[in-house]
């Protein structure tokens, strides 16, 4: 029996290469580069690629304390994920529940308990991400903004570090 899988991420040919330099190069705890949207079905006049692309920039770069690689393209070395544990379960999709920040709590982890920790971004690093028709819809714009703005508070309440810093 054949099985057809819906593409929802394309990555170019020399994609795996550019990581495999990056390691090689830079040996960053994490990194990863932008990834922008692809579209199987017409998009809404006012919905902007911007809504579902995210990118640090055109440089490569160590990045900063507000800066923070995005699940949609990210690499973790494996022995620091061993070591940490890995991602916090309570965060992230989890079946049809909109929840964002699994990356993102892990990055800020490592920041403070691994300052000599490097992460780093590469915009050659780069990936499409599809878009689903359901994606492109004010009620789903709306669920999505709050739910990233509610893991995002959860997420940088925890944080001394960011509360002294930016609050």
């Amino acid at each position: 029996m054949l099985h057809t899988l819906m593409m929802t991420a394309k990555a170019p040919e020399q994609w795996l290469e550019i990581a495999k330099q990056i390691i090689d190069q830079h040996s960053p705890a994490i990194f990863g580069g932008p990834y922008y949207a692809f579209y199987n079905s017409p998009k809404p006049k006012w919905f902007k690629d911007s809504y579902s692309s995210h990118t640090l920039g055109d440089q490569a770069h160590p990045l900063e304390f507000n800066e923070f690689v995005s699940g949609g393209n990210i690499f973790f070395r494996k022995s620091l994920l061993q070591e940490i544990g890995g991602f916090d379960p309570k965060l992230g999709m989890i079946g049809n529940k909109i929840a964002y920040g699994e990356e993102t709590a892990l990055q800020i982890y490592i920041r403070e308990s691994m300052p000599y920790e490097l992460i780093y971004y590469d915009p050659e690093l780069y990936v499409y991400h599809l878009v689903r028709t359901e994606k492109m819809s004010l009620k789903w714009s709306f669920c999505q903004h709050f739910s990233h703005g509610r893991y995002s508070f959860l997420i940088f309440k925890k944080s001394s570090k960011w509360n002294h810093r930016y609050i």
